[in-house]
């Protein structure tokens, strides 16, 4: 992965962080996504992203 790259992930993550901070929201755990569990992992981040989603249009 490109330094750039990285920057960029941290970027958002520090903004991810900075959005739920807002909503009175904590982020508790930040699993690491590595060359080991990425097929694993990345689909279950983005299932949990796609329900999060959801949730917050149901309020």
């Amino acid at each position: 992965m490109s330094a750039r790259c990285l920057s960029g992930a941290i970027q958002r993550l520090d903004r991810l962080e900075q959005t739920l901070y807002h909503m009175a929201m904590f982020a508790l755990d930040r699993p690491p996504v590595t060359r080991f569990n990425r097929e694993y992992l990345l689909p279950a981040l983005t299932g949990a992203g796609q329900r999060f989603a959801e949730h917050l249009v149901k309020q």
